[in-house]
């Protein structure tokens, strides 16, 4: 497959990044298959940065700033804390790091409200004051759901005018994101701006 090629190249040359200029595909070929871009994102094994075609129009903030997108239910890892500063400290960028606390079904929201209530903000806050400590302007948001985790994301990161929506994952081996669509998957599809997939 071209992306593992690509991917074990990167790695051979050393390379950190991947630049991918994303197309206009639309209609049935792309709901099946998807664009290289998307495949790139979802399956390299190297972080994958995704320009799509609408960014010419785009206003962007003043100073950098990017829309970190994270899962509140889950840590933020270590190897990601560090990319994050390692892409953020040289724009001396300011992060938002925004989760989105998704809407629960009434009976299953009552049952796992109180397992629930607390973890999100405090996975948020440990990430936040990681990227603090090593000096980066942190911006932390825990969202309401409004359409779907992925709406309120891109929302988010229009109303304050984001330089581009960095989301970290971990590397899936099973194929099930490529297969059935992630959060990231649609965030990348419904942007204009910048995307970048960290998964590590």
């Amino acid at each position: 497959m071209l992306i593992h090629e690509l991917s074990a190249y990167l790695k051979k040359i050393h390379s950190e990044l991947l630049i991918v200029f994303a197309s206009n595909r639309t209609g049935i070929p792309y709901w099946l298959l998807g664009s290289f871009a998307e495949t790139a994102a979802l399956s390299a094994s190297t972080p994958v940065l995704v320009i799509k075609p609408h960014t010419k129009g785009l206003s962007f903030s003043r100073t950098p700033r990017f829309t970190v997108a994270v899962d509140p239910q889950k840590q933020v890892s270590k190897e990601h804390i560090n990319y994050i500063l390692r892409f953020a400290r040289p724009a001396d960028a300011q992060i938002d790091l925004v989760g989105v606390k998704k809407i629960q079904k009434a009976l299953l929201g009552k049952i796992r409200k109180q397992k629930t209530e607390s973890a999100p903000l405090s996975h948020l806050k440990d990430a936040e004051r990681e990227l603090t400590r090593a000096g980066l302007k942190v911006n932390l948001e825990l969202l309401p759901e409004s359409k779907s985790i992925p709406e309120t994301v891109v929302k988010y990161s229009e109303t304050k005018k984001s330089w581009g929506i960095l989301c970290p994952s971990t590397i899936d081996r099973s194929g099930s994101d490529l297969l059935l669509g992630s959060t990231s998957r649609k965030i990348l599809t419904l942007t204009k701006r910048p995307f970048l997939a960290v998964r590590l």
